[in-house]
């Protein structure tokens, strides 16, 4: 076995222009130093082999290269976020979803509230960083390559690695290994052609491609950024105040031309319609008079990918947390304001109702706690969550506890749900207490877990899930319908204890968590 260390582009795009290898190659233990041409929209680099990873590792660094920026050279996320702000606030979009007459609702003079909404890119920090191991068999009559990799599409790293090998798909093995954590990014291209270019250099050796922690966090498919305005049109007073009236407009980049761009010409790719832009929006389960559901396609020029739950993710967070303040505005609860919405949805009212009993809403809450709720609908399920806020002695916020309640048909394997509503909250809690990539002069900021911060067991809450007896004979989805509720109802729990609006994520320099 032979191992390999990656060199990876500043700036997503950038070329290599010259490589000095000389300090490199006084290093004891190092093979080979190679380019690995990027293609199917993955970044060119350079591959480092050596005896050991510490050596390639040592050898890649004592590397000097010399990179042409591009287009991206000035790439920032603050300069992005005023795109999408604009997109929301001024242009109209595709619609999604229509349903009454808004324009008689807003001729009717009922009163008009708006809000806007915001979420940063965020990466996947996967316990385990990107890898990928490679053997180029000559011994046979025909070449061979195999293929050893944790990832989520095999046949897409069979296509990239024919083309990057020279061979036909017949002689491409791929074996799909344990993901030590997917979430939709491992099926990164580069460190599958950086492990072919090595084997290819060094046939009939395995050789291993290892990413550290901070090329997994600086060159991930990020979730992208998005941006959402809703307005909300209310009739009447306290007592028999109604929402009439919802224009929903979101805005981001499109993930589906992303990925297909790197199979089918770009202008091809953008033509083909991304429902994950606005899926959890559109095809919501609250009834009104009238409502329009728009998206504004708003291209970005780095990478980005699918992030756990994709469009859901973000859509809950706009969603749900603007139903707690239409609920505000009309001085009623939220809890019962969901259920008159969800009257054409009984299956949602009912896990909402759920978690609403086993939390014990309609019970007083102690001096110093807040329950917020949010419900979700996606991948053939529906997963209502109430989270207990505590303001602790010093005046900091800690998450007590998170009741789930879910129907996700029939229920195959009870714990393995528990378990995997345990661990999409904890993922979705993180990223919106945390979770932000910040790009600055092309450059991503963050690196490591000092600043790209996941949630600590210290301030993981406790999780209770109950499993609704589901009318569905087949089962739905449970890896990633726990997580959009998570972000709109621990926002919504933070308002109900501080008094403090959010609408723009992360929390946690708005607010001060344990």
């Amino acid at each position: 076995m032979l191992y390999a260390a990656a060199v990876m582009p500043p700036v997503p795009g950038a070329q290599i222009v010259l490589v000095r290898e000389d300090d490199a190659r006084k290093i004891q233990g190092l093979r080979t130093i190679t380019r690995v041409p990027g293609i199917m929209g993955a970044a060119n680099s350079i591959v480092v082999v050596a005896d050991d990873t510490w050596t390639a590792l040592r050898a890649a660094n004592a590397l000097k290269v010399e990179w042409d920026a591009g287009v991206n050279a000035d790439f920032s996320s603050e300069a992005y976020l005023d795109t999408l702000l604009t997109a929301v606030n001024e242009q109209t979009g595709t619609r999604w979803h229509a349903e009454g007459d808004l324009e008689a609702v807003e001729r009717s003079g009922a009163r008009r509230f708006d809000a806007v909404y915001t979420v940063p890119m965020l990466a996947h920090a996967a316990m385990e960083p990107a890898s990928c191991t490679a053997l180029y068999e000559t011994h046979r009559k025909q070449a061979r390559l195999q293929i050893w990799a944790p990832t989520q599409n095999p046949g897409l790293y069979a296509q990239a690695a024919a083309k990057a090998a020279d061979l036909s798909p017949d002689q491409i093995t791929v074996t799909p290994t344990l993901l030590g954590g997917g979430f939709g990014y491992k099926g990164l291209l580069e460190p599958l052609l950086q492990a072919v270019a090595a084997a290819k250099l060094h046939r009939d050796r395995h050789v291993q491609v290892s990413w550290t922690r901070e090329q997994d966090i600086r060159h991930d498919l990020y979730r992208p950024p998005a941006a959402a305005k809703s307005s909300a049109w209310l009739t009447g007073d306290e007592k028999s105040g109604r929402w009439v009236g919802w224009r929903f407009r979101s805005a981001g980049p499109s993930i589906a031309a992303s990925m297909m761009a790197r199979t089918l010409p770009r202008w091809l790719a953008r033509r083909i319609p991304d429902k994950t832009t606005s899926e959890g929006a559109f095809d919501g389960p609250y009834a009104l008079d009238a409502q329009e559901i728009y998206h504004v396609d708003t291209p970005i020029s780095v990478p980005i990918g699918y992030w756990r739950a994709v469009g859901h993710s973000h859509q809950a967070f706009f969603v749900e947390s603007f139903l707690d303040e239409v609920a505000h505005e009309l001085r009623q609860d939220p809890l019962e304001l969901r259920l008159r919405k969800l009257r054409n949805a009984a299956r949602e009212a009912e896990v909402l109702q759920m978690a609403a009993r086993e939390a014990g809403w309609s019970k007083p809450q102690p001096m110093g706690s807040a329950l917020g709720l949010a419900i979700h609908s996606s991948f053939g399920s529906s997963c209502a969550q109430v989270v207990q806020l505590v303001r602790e002695d010093d005046g900091r916020v800690r998450i007590e506890r998170v009741v789930c309640a879910i129907d996700c048909g029939f229920a195959v394997h009870p714990d393995l749900i528990a378990q995997q509503m345990e661990g999409a909250i904890i993922f979705g809690l993180t990223a919106a207490l945390y979770g932000r990539i910040n790009y600055k002069d092309g450059q991503v900021q963050q690196r490591n877990f000092p600043d790209y911060r996941l949630m600590s067991m210290r301030s993981a809450p406790r999780v209770d899930t109950f499993i609704v007896p589901s009318r569905a004979s087949e089962p739905g989805g449970i890896g990633e319908v726990a997580l959009p509720p998570a972000a709109p109802a621990l926002c919504n729990a933070a308002f109900r204890l501080t008094g403090k609006r959010i609408r723009d994520l992360p929390i946690a320099k708005q607010l001060p968590f344990v």
